[in-house]
């Protein structure tokens, strides 16, 4: 299994400097190892699996599961970066007015409705006290 782990894993590139990849793909492969450790150690308190060759299986399938779940997640967040990091400055300007809308809009509509229900409440206890 080691030996599909790594073929699998071996060209995963996240990062343009190799350096710095290493080290993220590093920590990134400490993290899925642990995950699976703790994985397997709690199939074996269940009963789920019983021999070496099973738990072995089962470590390297989680860890190469999740080693590629958490590698795609940051290079989701690589690139989303690096998308809004190369937008130009109107396009900013764009969604930070669509935004500055959306949150003037969502103000205003919560103001009137509280004001309707303060009109109500007053009206209410108006009418009580006749």
């Amino acid at each position: 299994m080691k030996l599909i782990f790594e073929y699998l894993t071996g060209e995963i590139s996240l990062f343009e400097n190799p350096v710095e990849n290493y080290i993220v793909i590093a920590l990134v492969g400490y993290v899925a190892f642990e995950i699976a450790f703790h994985a397997v150690g709690k199939l074996y308190g269940c009963g789920i699996i019983s021999g070496s060759e099973e738990g072995s299986f089962f470590h390297w399938f989680i860890r190469i599961v999740f080693l590629v779940i958490i590698c795609y997640l940051i290079a989701t967040v690589v690139k989303l970066y690096n998308w809004f990091n190369n937008l130009p400055i109107t396009k900013w300007w764009v969604i930070g007015g669509a935004v500055g809308g959306v949150v003037f809009l969502y103000g205003l509509v919560k103001i009137i409705k509280y004001k309707k229900r303060e009109r109500k409440k007053n009206t209410e206890k108006s009418e009580v006290k006749k």
